[in-house]
């Protein structure tokens, strides 16, 4: 988080030379409150929350050869089964097809509470 909501650049640590370098990305909303997995060359990046009221994040596939991200909007849930995709965690299955989202939600001082109460499954070749 900035002086003017979520960032959206992206650093990596070098662990031989304990130094950090800024990659160049293009295509990437900015996000807080996500979380994240490696698959092969690229790091997925499951929700989070930004200032842009119309352009919150869903899932973003950023590939860490050519600095290319793909964002990609998650369809809408169902009305009894919303969640928050902020401060939550997921687990890469197996086989690297699919995520399960578990946990999360968020505190907001106008709308109160709310935690998330399912889990969810994000199946990755559905996003294409």
């Amino acid at each position: 988080l900035g002086t003017w909501g979520a960032l959206g650049d992206m650093w990596c640590l070098d662990l031989a030379s304990e130094q950090w370098r800024q990659l160049a990305v293009v295509g990437v909303l900015p996000r807080f409150g996500h979380s994240s997995s490696i698959i092969g060359h690229s790091l997925v990046m499951v929700g989070g929350v930004n200032h842009l009221d119309s352009r919150q994040p869903g899932v973003a596939v950023l590939d860490l050869q050519r600095g290319y991200c793909i964002e990609y909007h998650l369809p809408e849930m169902s009305p009894g089964k919303s969640m928050l995709l902020i401060n939550h965690c997921h687990i890469l299955s197996s086989d690297q097809k699919s995520l399960l989202v578990i946990g999360g939600g968020g505190n907001c001082f106008s709308f109160g509470t709310f935690f998330n109460c399912y889990c969810a499954s994000i199946k990755l070749e559905d996003l294409c």
